[in-house]
Order: C-alpha cells, then sequence, then structure tokens
C-alpha cells in the first residue's frame, strides 16, 4: 500500500507544510528583478523574498497571474529550483 503522501497531489502537501509569516503563496509562481522564476516555497525563494516580498536587491518580487501566461503565451514557466511549473486556475479555463 502505498503511503499517504505519495498519492496525494503536491499542491495538497504544500497546503499543509506550516510555513508562519510568509508573504508570498506557495502554489504560485514569481519573476524576481533579475528574471529569475521561482515558486513560493522557502527554499525556492529565498529568505528575503518569501519573508518580505523584495528581493535582495530590494525590488518587488512579480506574482504571474493567468493574464500574463495569456500576454506570453507560448513561454512555459517553472519553478528553477524544484521545477513546479504554473498552473492555470480552474476559473481562467472555464473562461476559455
Amino acid at each position: 500500500m502505498k503511503p499517504k503522501e505519495a498519492v496525494m497531489s503536491r499542491r495538497e502537501v504544500m497546503r499543509r507544510e506550516v510555513e508562519p509569516e510568509g508573504k508570498l503563496r506557495l502554489c504560485a509562481l514569481y519573476l524576481g528583478d533579475n528574471g529569475r522564476c521561482f515558486c513560493g516555497q522557502l527554499k525556492c525563494a529565498g529568505m528575503t523574498a518569501w519573508s518580505t516580498g523584495y528581493t535582495l536587491s530590494g525590488q518587488r518580487v512579480h506574482r504571474i497571474t493567468n493574464k500574463d501566461m495569456a500576454a506570453l503565451a507560448p513561454a512555459e514557466f517553472r519553478c528553477e529550483t524544484c521545477g513546479y511549473p504554473f498552473e492555470v486556475s480552474p476559473e481562467a479555463q472555464a473562461r476559455a
């Protein structure tokens, strides 16, 4: 029998992780000022971006939205650290 963690989706596992005081959403992708793409996990975003929403250079991180993906249609965004892909929200899929 598979362990419970193995049958859960990544999103469910990430929601169960407790990371107090973080400014970033765990299941979202962000762009830093240098073009680096990262998710909202502490290990991927880094302590400064995760806890403040700003990079080390003081620039605000930009959350990638469905509107951004529509403008950059052929591009595919993934976290550069863990490989987490951008997922279009169910609401946006219903509208399309």
